[in-house]
């Protein structure tokens, strides 16, 4: 093989070895902020909502009753906040009872670090579930005595990325 022959080669696999490099790496970015956005949009929901409304879960139904007033009512602002088309979400309570929020029929788990952030209080949980073979970025915050918000995103189309 000639100079010019090798030197053709070697600027041909370096020009290659480059280009897969560069759409590594821009693959790797866009995937990172699509995960990126997903979290922040769950993070910032319902995250200006703690210490209102009653207790349990009882209380939030008895309150959800027409024509009642009272600490319940906070409710609406949150439901509001919350419910978007790209979500699904429910309270859950001291002994893991949930009510679902909004017409979504799919149903959250209930962990026992769920459980414990509607008991104490504490930092929100992130974390990715799988329900029905569907994946889904779901959080769970702390919202009143006794009360936690779940909140989860359909990750479907991130994953495809």
């Amino acid at each position: 093989m000639t100079l010019r022959a090798r030197l053709a080669a070697f600027i041909a696999v370096t020009v290659g070895v480059s280009v897969a490099v560069v759409a590594f790496a821009a693959y790797t970015f866009a995937a990172t902020a699509a995960w990126d956005e997903v979290d922040e949009s769950l993070l910032g929901r319902g995250a200006g909502f703690g210490g209102v409304g009653p207790g349990t879960v009882e209380e939030f139904r008895e309150s959800e009753r027409p024509g009642r007033s009272g600490p319940g009512t906070d409710i609406l602002a949150i439901i509001d906040d919350v419910i978007r088309e790209d979500a699904v979400a429910q309270f859950v309570d001291v002994m893991g009872g949930t009510i679902t929020i909004g017409q979504s029929s799919v149903t959250l788990p209930v962990s026992s670090r769920d459980i414990e952030i509607a008991q104490a209080g504490g930092d929100a949980l992130l974390r990715t579930e799988t329900i029905d073979g569907v994946r889904y970025r779901m959080i769970t915050r702390p919202l009143t005595r006794g009360v936690a918000l779940q909140v989860a995103r359909d990750v479907t189309a991130t994953d495809q990325l």
